[in-house]
């Protein structure tokens, strides 16, 4: 009576198939779907990455050099599947804030940049899309300030974050009349 089956050899009797689920012969996963969703193997594969992590780097770099296509295909369907959703997770793994936090902000802040209080108007580089607020942050601590459009962080960053830069760029502009507003 078959039981399982094996990629490479086929059908297999009960006999030929280890209490790991894995065929006697070559030692393969039989049932990859059930064998990778065990909690106790994801807990034990997550919990053998965190202590070797300069191991799996090493790997996931050479894998990505001897593989490229692969990493790229994976690449691609990661952008597809997650999205925009994508980009605040690395934003926000960069910046050491969860993705809950990150969204409480920008709710808090209506969406809107936090100096000129206009939502972004930029386009995104695929030019359908709208660009994100850009998360601010002090360059020297690290530490998170709030969402600022492209405009505004570009000004600040400018300005090299000097505040008695920004006053006398103010001071010259009363100086000569050329104050626009809105």
């Amino acid at each position: 009576m078959i039981v399982k089956i094996c990629k490479i050899h086929g059908p297999l009797v009960s006999d030929q198939i280890r209490k790991d689920k894995r065929c006697k012969l070559c030692r393969s996963i039989t049932n990859k779907r059930t064998y990778y969703k065990d909690p106790k193997r994801v807990e034990y594969a997550t919990e053998w990455k965190r202590k070797n992590r300069l191991h799996v780097n090493e790997w996931a770099k050479e894998d990505r050099k001897n593989n490229p296509e692969k990493h790229k295909e994976w690449s691609k369907s990661a952008r597809k599947r997650l999205g925009q959703h994508r980009n605040v997770i690395e934003i926000s793994r960069r910046r050491g804030i969860s993705t809950d936090q990150y969204y409480e902000m920008l709710e808090k802040q209506k969406y809107l940049c936090a100096i000129c209080k206009e939502p972004e108007k930029r386009m995104a580089n695929n030019g359908n899309k709208l660009s994100q607020l850009s998360l601010d942050h002090n360059h020297i601590t690290g530490k998170v300030r709030e969402f600022l459009c492209v405009k505004c962080n570009m000004m600040i960053g400018n300005f090299c974050e000097d505040i008695n830069i920004m006053e006398c760029a103010i001071e010259y502009l009363i100086n000569h009349g050329e104050l626009c507003k809105k």
